[in-house]
């Protein structure tokens, strides 16, 4: 979904000015977001408590199998918005990244 809403501009011909592009971006980050909530809820944790593996390994693991998929999902997602108008690639990252943790 993230794709398509940083690519559909590019497909109708629009350019976005630079607040719009940002914008485009942040809603391609939150749709990403929901989709790992989704993807790393673990409905089970009730009924595995007794399993030998701890539910940080679990989590790890699909952490481990989502991250070799996000990597290049977020390089496109950068990449579709247009170039002229695209924010600074680092600076979008660390707004996208995770919360630093409060002291």
């Amino acid at each position: 979904m993230g794709l398509l809403v940083v690519g559909l501009p590019r497909l109708s011909g629009a350019h976005p000015d630079p607040w719009t592009a940002l914008a485009l971006l942040r809603s391609a980050a939150l749709a990403f977001a929901l989709g790992l909530a989704f993807l790393l809820d673990d409905a089970a944790r009730q009924t595995t408590t007794p399993v030998p593996t701890g539910r940080a390994a679990r989590t790890a693991l699909r952490v481990a199998l989502v991250a070799p998929v996000a990597a290049p999902w977020w390089t496109a997602v950068l990449l579709l918005a247009p170039g002229a108008h695209r924010p600074p690639a680092g600076a979008v990252i660390l707004e996208a990244g995770p919360p630093a943790p409060s002291p």
